[in-house]
């Protein structure tokens, strides 16, 4: 977690040493925070919104940088389809996919749902 000792004065870090939780919460509002679960050694990323979780399962370091950079900068989307939502960091030129979270396993694919999702933009944590 390499960037939040750079972001301590606009956000906050606590820990969770029965679940091993790490959560960085930003003091603006409209960015995402981020939380880190740490499971036997191994860190698994996962960003919170809106009372949802979105986890990036089997996380590496470096993944876990890049998603807290992504959310530091604002650089972070979510598209809200019905009974989905994906999560989309921005690169230099694109929007690339983290993941997608489903509401129910039992949902039929619906091709061009991205397009006519409702879009939440996260700001960066410092203006």
């Amino acid at each position: 977690m390499s960037r939040t000792e750079e972001v301590s004065d606009v956000s906050s870090i606590d820990h969770d040493p029965d679940t091993g939780i790490y959560t960085l919460t930003p003091r603006r509002e409209g960015a995402l925070g981020v939380y880190i679960g740490v499971d036997e050694g191994e860190p698994d990323a996962l960003l919170s919104f809106d009372a949802d979780w979105a986890w990036i399962d089997d996380a590496n370091r470096e993944q876990v940088d890049e998603v807290l950079d992504a959310a530091i900068d604002g650089r972070v989307r979510v598209l809200f389809g019905p009974g989905r939502y994906a999560i989309q960091r921005r690169t230099t030129d694109t929007f690339e996919e983290m993941g997608v979270c489903w509401e129910s396993p039992l949902l039929l694919p619906r091709p061009g749902w991205r397009k006519r999702a409702r879009v939440v933009e996260y700001l960066p944590y410092r203006q």
